[in-house]
């Protein structure tokens, strides 16, 4: 069994079908540690599924209300990073989110945005031919936009993570028989290749 995580609560048994959930919720400005605790009457594994919710709970994080479209957000968020990147990179960054993200996602407001948004833009982009390698940039670089807007507390969680770009089928590579490397390099004589 694997040993639990920092964070990811503990359980005591407290009689008569009894249950104490403790949680570390980090530590206060003293230094002195913060948790929750909750009492669940019933079964142990009653007072895992309420662990297991009330980590959930945390790693969520509180609902943060924001009017902001996620056009808007990705707009901020682009501009922002401009000084802090390589201009390579930002670029990289501004064509995903102005050419790609803000014209499938951008009319949503910013707290209604969900993984099958994400799911869709992604099965979006590859209906339209992009490659799925491609598709896998726009995922990194929504999920580092969006992972920004979490540590700012415009959104609870970041709906990137719990969604996946399509995968690409890798084409099978064959390699060349004896007769086809002796005409290949039959080819290449008196040439530079030679």
């Amino acid at each position: 069994m694997a040993k639990r995580g920092w964070g990811d609560g503990a359980i005591r048994p407290r009689g008569n079908g009894r249950w104490q959930i403790s949680l570390n919720l980090g530590v206060d400005a003293a230094g002195e540690r913060i948790r929750s605790f909750k009492t669940v009457v019933g079964t142990k594994a009653d007072a895992v599924a309420a662990r297991n919710q009330m980590v959930e709970e945390r790693k969520a994080g509180p609902a943060v209300p924001s009017q902001a479209t996620v056009e808007e957000y990705l707009r901020g968020w682009v501009e922002r990073r401009r000084d802090s990147i390589a201009p390579s990179t930002w670029e990289s960054y501004s064509t995903i989110v102005l050419r790609r993200a803000i014209p499938v996602l951008g009319k949503f407001k910013l707290r209604d945005l969900n993984e099958d948004h994400i799911n869709r833009f992604f099965l979006h982009w590859r209906n339209k031919g992009i490659s799925a390698a491609t598709v896998a940039s726009y995922h990194r670089t929504l999920r580092k936009a969006f992972n920004d807007a979490v540590r700012s507390r415009k959104l609870g969680r970041n709906p990137v993570l719990g969604s996946e770009p399509p995968k690409g089928v890798r084409k099978q590579i064959r390699a060349l028989d004896l007769a086809e490397c002796n005409r290949l390099l039959e080819s290449a004589e008196g040439t530079s290749l030679e």
